[in-house]
């Protein structure tokens, strides 16, 4: 009964019904719709900058230190932790703010672990800004959908 769905009998359909065969059918029954991904890219992308920034922070300050800075983003700015990647510009204002001229320094090192989860190169340009390079490499990964 291992026949090729096209010669089956009309009893044998009704018993197994036929699969789907072409993986783009297959594809295009699970797929979400364009707004749908869209959303979906842009949580995922925001959920990664959120880890990147946690983590650079407790590996370079430890745990107890990123507590007090997520603290003072929240008290001094309203920016909230799970916010920061939807706030990225008031993220950086606090950063400086906080840290005055090593914010850069830190900026810097989140973009490298930013980028290179993307298995991209970070390059400093001049004239740009933390939120610049954020908004560049989300830019170039919608464009290329892979994120």
């Amino acid at each position: 009964m291992d026949r090729n769905p096209s010669t089956r009998t009309d009893k044998e359909r009704q018993q197994r019904p036929e699969m789907k065969t072409s993986t783009q059918e297959i594809f295009n029954s699970t797929k979400l719709k364009d707004g749908d991904r869209m959303y979906e890219e842009k949580k995922d992308f925001e959920k990664l900058i959120l880890e990147t920034v946690d983590e650079e922070l407790k590996r370079i300050f430890g745990e107890a230190a990123t507590l007090i800075i997520y603290s003072y983003l929240e008290n001094n700015l309203s920016l909230k932790r799970e916010k920061i990647a939807e706030k990225i510009q008031l993220f950086s204002k606090g950063i400086e703010k906080f840290f005055g001229s090593g914010a850069h320094m830190l900026e810097k090192t989140i973009l490298k672990d930013l980028y290179s989860n993307f298995e991209l190169n970070y390059e400093t340009k001049r004239g740009y800004s933390f939120v610049d390079y954020v908004t560049e490499l989300k830019n170039k990964l919608s464009t290329e959908k892979n994120f």
